[in-house]
């Protein structure tokens, strides 16, 4: 990833990297009179690139520090976004006025970072729009999106998704040996994990607002989710696992089975809408145990990711729920998260992971790169799922916490973090 800095109202002088990798000059910047708003344009080279944008004003000498990007959240044009190589300049327009008011725009007291991210490397978090085609942004943090990640629109109208740092690394699965979960379905045995590559994961289980936006955007037809007028900020509920994916209700069914298929999914599927509009490629699915378990404890080794000895602050679940004692789900998003953005991973309801159920681990015995779980076996109908329901006693949940269904099942999507 490169960057470039622009002084408000001077050009950048075009520079060149031996590394041919991408990276954006000629960049200009024109406040209007009133400083209401401020044009940018630049040209970017070897491209194409994920362009992002961070706004720094000078604190002393030369320290800058950034405006933060809850302050440059209106940006709009040739930004945040993947965009190609081109001898003519990209352009956007950021409305200070209504981001950060009453400033005055000093020459030399402001400065424009511009950021090309290669396909390869994208930035930590992307924002699909599921109420029309072909728009997809990216952002470098989380401030910087649009009305906010924790906005009702982020949870209904939008898929909003944060990079797994997951390249590379090597990670412990299950539980610790002689500590097994704690319910009916036995534990994943303690083994290493290795994945190739990052991933992105919704940041929060898809919801019944964007099953919604997606039917109207899509014209596809879903059975087996209700969706309530009311419950637009409370996740989906699938009667089996092919509801959201294709395949039959088991997911048993030809072309799109587990693990013989691969990752291919019904294009008249809710996945399958997905891929079909975002228009750059991305082949969104539900997450392996392993991605799962890895998301959900980011970095951390305990059964709650807090540390804590009970889930009270992070999960709906039978222990902590509706002060009327029901048990129906809550809106996403009101507990607390984890390291890396992810809410709700613990309760408010169970998640289908791909893999066919595997009570004791079987597959799960040695060290392992990229694990998919069981080889499909059509006597076996039952899926793992993660996460415990708002019914469920608590024990469920957790990082370590497995459970297994052939009828029902909450949705988290991901995505593999490069674009194609």
């Amino acid at each position: 990833m490169k960057r470039l800095f622009l002084f408000l109202g001077i050009s950048a002088a075009a520079c060149a990297f031996a590394d041919e990798a991408p990276y954006a000059d000629g960049i200009s910047a024109t406040p209007d009179a009133d400083n209401r708003f401020v044009a940018v344009s630049y040209t970017l080279h070897n491209g194409p690139a994920i362009v992002t944008l961070d706004v720094q004003t000078n604190v002393a000498g030369d320290v800058w520090a950034s405006i933060g990007g809850e302050n440059f959240r209106s940006v709009q044009g040739d930004i945040n976004k993947l965009v190609a190589a081109s001898d003519s300049p990209y352009s956007f327009r950021w409305n200070s006025g209504l981001d950060w008011p009453g400033r005055t725009l000093a020459a030399d007291k402001i400065r424009f970072v511009v950021s090309a991210w290669t396909k390869s490397a994208p930035p930590d978090f992307m924002v699909m729009n599921l109420t029309v085609s072909n728009s997809v942004s990216f952002y470098a943090v989380k401030e910087a999106i649009p009305l906010g990640m924790e906005s009702p629109l982020n949870k209904t109208a939008c898929l909003v998704m944060r990079k797994i740092p997951a390249a590379k690394v090597r990670w412990r699965m299950g539980t610790a040996t002689g500590a097994r979960a704690r319910n009916d379905c036995g534990a994943t045995p303690p083994h290493y994990v290795t994945f190739t590559e990052d991933y992105y994961m919704g940041v929060y289980k898809f919801t019944q607002g964007q099953l919604r936006n997606l039917v109207d955007t899509t014209g596809i037809t879903v059975s087996g989710i209700s969706v309530a007028r009311n419950k637009l900020e409370h996740p989906i509920f699938c009667t089996s696992f092919g509801n959201f994916r294709g395949g039959g209700s088991k997911g048993t069914e030809s072309p799109y089975i587990w693990t013989v298929n691969g990752h291919d999914v019904s294009p008249t599927s809710p996945l399958g809408a997905l891929r079909g509009m975002n228009g750059l490629g991305i082949k969104f699915d539900y997450p392996t145990e392993a991605q799962w378990e890895y998301a959900c404890r980011a970095g951390t080794t305990t059964r709650w990711y807090t540390g804590e000895n009970n889930s009270y602050s992070i999960a709906w679940t039978k222990q902590h729920t509706w002060p009327d004692g029901s048990d129906t789900s809550h809106p996403v998003g009101e507990l607390i998260p984890n390291g890396w953005d992810l809410y709700d991973m613990c309760g408010n309801g169970s998640e289908w992971c791909l893999d066919w159920w595997d009570p004791d681990g079987t597959s799960m015995q040695t060290d392992q790169t990229d694990p998919e779980g069981l080889a499909f076996d059509a006597t076996n109908t039952q899926h793992a799922t993660r996460s415990a329901a708002t019914s469920w006693d608590e024990n469920f949940g957790g990082a370590d916490g497995r459970y297994r269904s052939g009828s029902s099942g909450g949705v988290r999507v991901v995505c593999p973090a490069p674009i194609p």
